[in-house]
């Protein structure tokens, strides 16, 4: 799939924003500098209203050692950043839920049976990681932004 959800487990409270909440303005604005979706390619417009690009962190999740390792984080469209966190993006009710559907089916060239199939696989994943306790690896981060200088602690 070129769009997938990613349901990160409940026993990964941390991220690189938590971590590093006042360098994530500066990683925001590196991201999002490139313009245009890394996923479907939506481009920011020319003229008229200009679309809401995210900065989407993207983690690999072993199960055998429960690490959350950061892979990259890209530059994506609000849509695609919608299915990214589809169970909260359910939350925020049928209107946005169903439009990051239709995104996905249309991203993905695929049916809403197929989807259907797909997120079931999904949440089975999920659960099975909220089972375990997940250690945090972002030591990638600064091979990614090596002009950054990270500072801990949140903006809050």
């Amino acid at each position: 799939m070129q769009l997938e959800v990613e349901l990160i487990p409940d026993h990964c409270p941390d991220n690189v924003r938590t971590i590093h909440g006042k360098s994530w303005p500066q990683i925001r604005e590196l991201v999002i500098a490139k313009g245009y979706c890394e996923i479907c390619n939506a481009k920011f417009l020319k003229s008229g209203k200009p679309k809401k690009f995210e900065a989407h962190e993207v983690w690999n999740f072993n199960d055998v050692t429960s690490t959350q390792s950061l892979t990259t984080i890209r530059c994506t469209c609000k849509l695609c950043h919608l299915v990214h966190h589809l169970c909260h993006t359910q939350k925020m009710g049928s209107k946005w839920f169903n439009l990051a559907v239709t995104h996905f089916c249309k991203v993905n060239q695929c049916s809403i049976e197929t989807f259907k199939d797909y997120f079931e696989v999904k949440l089975k994943e999920w659960n099975e990681r909220n089972k375990k306790i997940w250690h945090l690896d972002i030591t990638l981060l600064s091979s990614l932004f090596p002009s950054i200088t990270f500072i801990k602690g949140t903006t809050r």
